[in-house]
């Protein structure tokens, strides 16, 4: 048992901590700039907790460093724990709202901790060059939409089908406009050939990185995943042994229907979202690919599109792709299609 439960409630500037003692009795409390967070430790007898937010990393591997155990906190779920009134002897004299550190030091010292998974720092460099390539992904397609509209504010629609390839932009440069809306439409062209480069450029480097990778190999096997879609899945599985279930990678990503259950009555609602949107976009674009391939996503795809609509049946077939790559990677088998 540790000596000491320390509680933090990480910002970008300053983190607020709690020392307890396994009795639950408050040592110290404060505030320190969060560069200096690890000198609040009072020795490698300590365990820390702090939550999974936007600051965590810092904190997170200047912490581990100082020989403490440390436990990253999943923020929702200790939100539901907190929300169901645990308290200690100290809040109970104080029956103001026990301030976040001391809720995160009470959960650890009464073994209470929802853990997150620490990823590690290659994997967090993979993540950060994938999430980083989808958003410039959705600036390109904001600025092409945002032009979209503008012509349709005209009564002007391009009838071809590339308006952003060398004919479409040929037409764009021939039409009589008006100088607010040429200039608008000019900017917009700028910031999508902006965004082009920087996808080129974070896809090569994801290529040079995980070329050759095995995993890489398994996952692009699947009807309907390429590259990138790969990419995306290994960069935010972070690893498939994390995960003793398939079902358990599909509700990470947030693509399972949400359940409100009472008794013996279930109801199902719309998918968690919960976990990363990155993934969740890479499999819903490659599952509207693989719906028109043969192979396990076109048949979830088809057995639900006249019940329940093309959008129901498009998420209940992208969660097939997460629990078929965690089988494929258990295994160390490509995809083969039944016979």
């Amino acid at each position: 048992m540790p000596t000491y439960y320390l509680g933090l409630d990480v910002h970008k500037v300053r983190t607020q901590y709690c020392v307890m003692d396994p009795a639950g009795g408050i040592l110290k409390e404060g505030s320190v700039p969060t560069e200096e967070v690890a000198a609040v430790v009072p020795d490698d007898d300590t365990a820390v907790v702090l939550e999974a937010t936007g600051s965590w990393r810092f904190a997170y591997d200047a912490l581990v460093a100082t020989g403490a155990l440390v436990k990253l906190a999943h923020p929702a779920r200790v939100k539901a724990i907190a929300s169901a009134r645990v308290k200690t002897d100290r809040s109970d004299a104080h029956p103001r709202t026990p301030a976040a550190q001391r809720i995160l030091a009470h959960l650890l010292r009464t073994d209470l901790i929802p853990e997150a998974w620490a990823p590690p720092q290659t994997t967090r460099e993979l993540r950060d060059l994938v999430r980083l390539r989808w958003r410039f992904v959705s600036q390109r397609t904001t600025a092409k939409n945002r032009i979209s509209n503008l012509l349709a504010r005209e009564c002007l629609r391009f009838a071809g089908s590339g308006m952003f390839g060398k004919s479409g932009r040929a037409w764009l440069a021939t039409l009589d406009l008006a100088p607010h809306t040429r200039g608008m439409i000019d900017l917009l062209l700028v910031s999508i050939g902006e965004a082009g480069h920087h996808v080129e450029a974070l896809t090569a480097r994801l290529h040079e990185r995980l070329d050759g990778d095995a995993d890489m190999y398994l996952l692009m096997s699947i009807p309907g995943a390429g590259s990138i879609t790969a990419a995306t899945l290994v960069a935010e599985l972070g690893g498939w042994r994390r995960f003793s279930r398939a079902t358990q990678v599909s509700a990470c990503f947030g693509i399972v229907p949400s359940v409100r259950a009472s008794a013996s009555a279930a109801h199902y609602g719309h998918i968690t979202r919960q976990g990363s949107s990155h993934a969740r976009r890479a499999l819903i674009e490659a599952a509207h690919v693989a719906k028109r391939l043969p192979g396990p996503v076109r048949h979830r795809y088809l057995s639900l599109v006249k019940r329940r609509g093309k959008k129901v049946a498009v998420a209940a077939a992208a969660r097939v792709l997460p629990e078929l790559s965690w089988t494929l990677l258990r295994k160390g088998e490509v995809y083969r299609a039944a016979a």
